[in-house]
């Protein structure tokens, strides 16, 4: 708090409060000088009101008008849209999404390989009132990220939450077919075997009348086991 020095007056009260009639206030205070900090965080989203009152000699003099200001009003949270928590992606370039904070002017974001955010590979403070991140060729990996929104005057609000999403452009290996044998003649419908693929985690199983598969004559749901045995098989190749 700063005023100008006032011909006379050898000490100054300084008054703040929350009450416009001073009725109680925050702090009292004395100085010699025509200026005074007060070192104690304010509380947030309030209005103040603030005064002094000169002395001369030993006789104090009227109190100021009283002056106004706001604290800080940290934005709320911001709302992530997308990509999903839990997205999985086989197209490296992401866009992340979230919806305006609440007195957000302006948006952090952070991008981690871990949950708590010690490895960060994206930390970047946006313009004003952009509310989107494109990362294109974004490498293969699981990611976890997160928003928070700034004010006019770098007040920051609280993180959002923590969203998660892969990026997986790399498919996994041919699989191998074990049994039946290439040209093997079967009396009934078979289990079908094959051998595990490097980078798989699900496979589906087809069988046709044809070559090319152009319709297939069966597809099986995805599978996690490594043998299926389909419905009833009509005869023929």
């Amino acid at each position: 708090m700063d005023w100008d020095d006032i011909p006379g007056a050898n000490k100054y009260r300084i008054q703040l409060s929350l009450d416009p009639s001073f009725n109680t206030t925050v702090f009292t205070a004395k100085t010699t000088t025509s200026t005074y900090a007060y070192l104690t965080n304010l509380t947030n989203a309030k209005t103040y009101y603030w005064r002094i009152q000169p002395r001369y000699g030993d006789t104090w003099g009227d109190w100021s008008p009283a002056l106004m200001f706001y604290s800080k009003n940290p934005p709320t949270a911001p709302e992530l849209l997308s990509p999903l928590s839990g997205t999985i992606t086989n197209d490296n370039d992401v866009t992340l999404t979230w919806v305006a904070a609440e007195r957000g002017d302006h948006y952090r974001v952070q991008i981690a390989k871990d949950l708590l955010f010690t490895t960060t590979v994206l930390d970047e403070t946006l313009g004003t009132g952009i509310l989107s991140k494109s990362l294109p060729d974004f490498a293969d990996g699981k990611y976890y990220w997160r928003v928070r929104a700034y004010d006019e005057v770098d007040a920051k609000g609280k993180w959002s939450a923590v969203w998660s999403f892969k990026v997986d452009t790399k498919p996994p290996a041919v699989t191998a077919l074990y049994k039946p044998n290439d040209g093997k003649v079967k009396t009934s419908t078979p289990s079908f075997s094959r051998y595990a693929a490097s980078g798989a985690n699900t496979y589906v199983f087809e069988y046709g009348t044809t070559p090319g598969f152009t319709t297939p004559a069966y597809s099986s749901p995805s599978l996690t086991v490594h043998s299926h045995k389909p419905p009833a098989m009509a005869e023929g190749t």
